[in-house]
């Protein structure tokens, strides 16, 4: 990684002249996967295999691909979030389209991704929920957070299940996934 060069590239394509400032006009809006990794870094790193995309709110300038070290070299705890979470759902979907048999562990879900799931519009309120999508995520939530997982109930894994189901569907749509 040549930090000097993604420097460069960031402040480069900001109003603000000062890396401090420049890192605070960015947002990471999308991820890609290239499973031959032959992405190269605006820093120039190669090999990268999580390709982000990021924006700058205040011009709208783009830059691509950056990997997740050098978002992570922003200071910013919102935007490694954001990368974890991306980070996440690509493994989710890759899942999916493998067919695997996907159920609510940290191998495929944690609780900011069940939270962006949300935000994201995963949950759409519907007659199950009582027309509040919030009931969905803080059920998984929940269920999620429970150490004992044998203490679940046959009730409780039909709609974890059901919500599963939701969230494939969703996951598969996410324009934020390239």
């Amino acid at each position: 990684m040549n930090f000097a060069a993604l420097q460069d590239a960031v402040v480069g394509e900001s109003v603000a002249t000062r890396w401090a400032d420049a890192v605070m006009e960015w947002e990471v809006v999308g991820v890609e996967y290239d499973h031959a990794q032959g992405g190269v870094c605006v820093c120039g790193k190669t090999g990268l295999v999580d390709l982000f995309t990021i924006v700058n709110q205040r011009n709208g300038a783009l830059l691509f691909p950056i990997g997740s070290v050098c978002v992570n070299k922003f200071g910013r705890s919102d935007l490694d979030q954001e990368v974890d979470v991306l980070k996440r759902f690509l493994h989710l979907r890759e899942a999916i389209t493998a067919r695997e048999w996907i159920e609510l562990t940290s191998e495929y879900f944690s609780r900011a991704l069940i939270r962006d799931l949300y935000d994201q519009g995963a949950f759409p309120p519907n007659a199950w929920n009582g027309g509040d999508g919030w009931g969905d995520c803080d059920f998984l939530l929940k269920m999620f957070n429970k150490h004992d997982k044998e203490a679940i109930t046959a009730a409780q894994n039909r709609k974890i299940r059901a919500l599963l189901g939701t969230i494939k569907t969703f996951v598969l749509a996410d324009e934020r996934l390239m």
